[in-house]
């Protein structure tokens, strides 16, 4: 399973989220939407919520996906 699929299933709450099931079909609303964009950028990758609301299928909206670049930590302790 994709990350986007397992992101969707895990917030969804669905075993398995196959990548032609339609967000809206499978029990996706706007606010499982931000849930799933959260998700997906721990795992390192940048989705936009409008991208899951406009999107068909779980394959589209994943075909919109983008890699997180490397974040640099900076240390903001006392000097």
């Amino acid at each position: 399973m994709t990350s986007s699929a397992e992101a969707v299933a895990k917030i969804l709450g669905v075993e398995n989220a196959n990548m032609l099931d339609n967000f809206f079909n499978i029990g996706g609303d706007s606010i499982k939407a931000i849930y799933i964009v959260s998700e997906l950028e721990e795992k390192g990758f940048l989705l936009h919520i409008a991208d899951i609301m406009q999107k068909n299928t779980l394959a589209d909206v994943a075909k919109t996906m983008k890699p997180i670049a490397v974040k640099e930590i900076y240390n903001q302790n006392e000097v």
